[in-house]
């Protein structure tokens, strides 16, 4: 049988040793680069709300966290308008207000 395949069992151990180090070194691959695209993220992000700077709190509270038990990525912001977050309120905006002082922002206006 000049055709036949030979298959040594030590060549198919080692291969068998190389897919088990490979499957300890993915989760690592898998840590530093969704660390390295979470800081890019949060660059990118700082970068997107700069022009709308008012006292900096937001532009400095996007962070990225990342989880490595349950491989999970977040980049947002930490920063407070009392409540609020100041984010979702430069994306969305505030809405209409209730009972806001017309009068007195009138009155401040013709003064100028």
């Amino acid at each position: 049988m000049t055709d036949a395949i030979r298959i040594d069992t030590s060549e198919v151990i080692k291969i068998d040793n190389r897919i088990g180090q490979i499957e300890l070194m993915r989760g690592d691959f898998i840590a530093r680069n969704m660390q390295a695209l979470g800081r890019r993220l949060a660059y990118l992000m700082r970068q997107s709300v700069k022009e709308n700077r008012y006292t900096g709190a937001l532009e400095e509270g996007i962070v990225s966290e990342f989880d490595a038990s349950g491989l999970r990525l977040e980049v947002g912001s930490t920063a407070k308008r009392g409540r609020w977050d100041a984010g979702e309120l430069l994306e969305r905006g505030t809405g209409p207000i209730p009972n806001v002082p017309f009068s007195i922002i009138k009155a401040w206006e013709e003064f100028k």
